[in-house]
């Protein structure tokens, strides 16, 4: 009995640590801001975001083309110089609470991942403004698809998360507690819960290390900044369930070494 709980124990940890991840750091808006808040000093995307945005003023705009080379240098050179400026952390993350919102918040409609650039576009035309040869008129609200594939069942999956990795987590404490109640030896059955933490933690990274990149190959980007943002969103998911595995792969490694620490001690004292 108490081998099929830990058999129920691993199962059920290896399906709540990616679903408590997506919860953290993608269902729940604190989270998500605060997941994506290393990505806004990012060159590459600070590069493509002012591409994009110097394209869009001539687009939606109706400013000359021939000014986008220069909207774009600009706007490039206002996103490096202000990646440090007062206010600009602010504008980072008004830009992911409103983009995580459009999906998750109360009345949110959109049916794929988007973004939405108005605060941090605001923002750098401000500091832009007085090296730009015309006035750009405030961005307002612009809102970037980042992918072209319909996911509204997936974003209603994601927000579901909360409450599926409160019962996962349950279910992963009963089995644990179960097992250890029903083992023969409480040390062995702890040292069988420690190796099946490691286990899951190198298989679901084994599973994430492949996974991620091949999702982000099959998914198509509208645009060069969309694509930027997948990839930037990839490797940072990638880097933060790496570090939540790590833990506990950690957490294994020391149930191992308690569970062989009390074996021993027990054995001592059995023979004295």
């Amino acid at each position: 009995m108490a081998t099929v709980c830990v058999a129920i124990a691993m199962l059920a940890a290896a399906v709540t640590i990616p679903l408590a991840w997506v919860a953290s750091n993608i269902a729940d808006e604190d989270g998500y801001v605060s997941f994506t808040s290393p990505m806004g000093s990012d060159p590459e995307l600070q590069k493509a975001f002012s591409a994009y945005l110097g394209d869009y003023f001539v687009r939606e705009q109706s400013l000359p083309s021939a000014l986008q080379p220069t909207l774009t240098t600009v706007l490039e050179t206002a996103a490096a110089n202000t990646a440090n400026a007062p206010g600009f952390t602010r504008a980072w993350e008004e830009s992911q609470r409103s983009s995580h919102r459009l999906m998750f918040g109360p009345g949110a409609n959109q049916d794929r991942l988007a973004v939405d650039l108005g605060p941090l576009a605001t923002f750098a035309v401000d500091h832009a403004a007085g090296n730009l040869p015309v006035a750009l008129p405030k961005p307002g609200k612009i809102v970037l698809q980042v992918n072209n594939t319909e996911q509204r069942e997936a974003i209603d999956q994601i927000e579901a998360t909360k409450d599926r990795s409160r019962v996962g987590w349950i279910v992963v404490a009963a089995a644990a507690a179960l097992s250890l109640l029903f083992a023969k030896r409480r040390s062995t059955a702890l040292v069988w819960l420690g190796v099946g933490a490691v286990v899951v933690a190198g298989v679901l990274k084994a599973l994430t290390s492949y996974g991620i990149p091949n999702i982000l190959d099959r998914t198509p980007a509208p645009s060069g900044f969309a694509r930027t943002l997948q990839k930037l969103l990839a490797d940072r998911a990638a880097d933060s369930l790496a570090q939540w595995l790590l833990w506990a792969a950690i957490a294994g490694a020391a149930a191992i070494v308690v569970g062989v620490l009390l074996r021993v001690s027990t054995g001592k004292r059995t023979s004295s």
